[in-house]
């Protein structure tokens, strides 16, 4: 099926819907911060998957991420005092830096540029290092996304400087399924992590944290950050914007 002028309708009428997940400090309880997740409006497209895949298909991907930031950062002005994180792949970072801080000037100090799998080449890696460090210098923040799932996050992690490790769920949920007899390793690797973040000064943050279970082992391994299901799903920034943050 071509989905070519839908894709081209969505982005040229930033038709796409964004919504907020929380960021819980697990010592206080209160919200940190937020990430931004943007879908395609109600059709075929909705599921961010089919969304950002097609986008990719038709070489659409870098328009539609500027679009989905342009969105983001106008509603996030609507959210609570916190940090929001917004989704950037590396591709775009290195393309359009200058258009990024232009879009974000607005919220800069409380932005953070969340990497997306992080797939740079070789030649690149010097470029993407300045670009990042020069949206530091600027009071940027940025985050290195599922750590755990990619085979080369070790390699990400000492490329670049961060302010935030994001822990992928899969790492998670796994250190809580005692069953498989894998549980202790998982919790041993997260546990270096850590230190590893503390030693580098970048603040874990545990994603898909959705039970009772996977909450308790996360705060007690000391991770200070957390989001998933058993805070919140993402909701519209008017759920947030109208007291939401405050339950």
């Amino acid at each position: 099926m071509d989905f070519s002028e839908e894709i081209n309708k969505i982005i040229k009428n930033k038709l796409m819907l964004t919504f907020f997940q929380p960021i819980v400090c697990l010592k206080t309880g209160n919200i940190a911060g937020f990430e931004a997740l943007s879908r395609g409006p109600v059709g075929s497209l909705h599921s961010p998957n089919n969304l950002f895949s097609t986008a990719y298909r038709y070489h659409k991907q870098l328009e539609l991420e500027l679009a989905c930031l342009e969105v983001a950062v106008k509603l996030s002005k609507r959210l609570p005092p916190g940090l929001v994180f917004l989704n950037l792949s590396p591709s775009t970072v290195l393309s359009c830096s200058d258009i990024i801080l232009n879009i974000i000037s607005s919220i800069k100090d409380r932005s953070v540029i969340e990497l997306t799998e992080i797939k740079v080449k070789n030649r690149e890696v010097k470029n993407l290092v300045n670009i990042l460090a020069r949206m530091r210098s600027f009071g940027i923040k940025i985050a290195l996304d599922d750590i755990g799932k990619g085979e080369r996050d070790y390699w990400s992690i000492s490329e670049f400087s961060s302010d935030f490790l994001k822990i992928d769920q899969t790492m998670i949920h796994r250190m809580a399924q005692y069953k498989a007899g894998t549980a202790h390793r998982y919790q041993l690797m997260v546990k270096k992590l850590l230190e590893l973040g503390k030693l580098l000064g970048a603040q874990v943050i545990a994603e898909g944290v959705e039970t009772v279970g996977h909450f308790e082992i996360v705060g007690n391994l000391g991770i200070d950050l957390a989001q998933g299901f058993f805070f919140s799903k993402a909701m519209p920034v008017e759920h947030w914007s109208e007291g939401g943050a405050k339950k």
